[in-house]
């Protein structure tokens, strides 16, 4: 467990440096902050759904039923909250980071099943 989440962060280090050049994450406005938050909660939601279809563990099933319910509903109350604001998330070069880096890693897990995809 230790060494995904070292190797998430690393991944997600690498990408915030890597898009350093181009703009900082603290240059964001809040509406692409907003936006950065409802990708994230989507790739999670995105990678849970994949859980459900390749692993056979029920704890990972059941984590990831619960990823999809608890990021599900912050999506729909950001959604509802930038609505009432008559506002829209901004898509920006943070967002588009880690769907690309997301549909890489999406990509890899695909080709695994059962217990090798637990393991990864």
């Amino acid at each position: 467990m230790l060494k995904k989440t070292l190797i998430a962060s690393l991944a997600l280090l690498s990408i915030v440096h890597t898009s350093a050049f181009a703009k900082s994450p603290a240059d964001l406005n809040d509406l692409e902050i907003a936006h950065v938050a409802y990708t994230a909660d989507s790739i999670d939601i995105r990678t849970a759904h994949l859980a459900l279809a390749k692993s056979d563990d029920p704890a990972v099933q059941a984590f990831a039923r619960t990823m999809i319910r608890d990021h599900e509903a912050v999506n729909e109350r950001a959604l509802d909250l930038v609505a009432r604001l008559n506002a829209s998330p901004q898509d920006n070069f943070l967002s588009q980071a880690l769907s690309a880096r997301s549909d890489l890693l999406v990509e890899e897990l695909s080709q695994l099943n059962g217990t090798a995809f637990d393991r990864r």
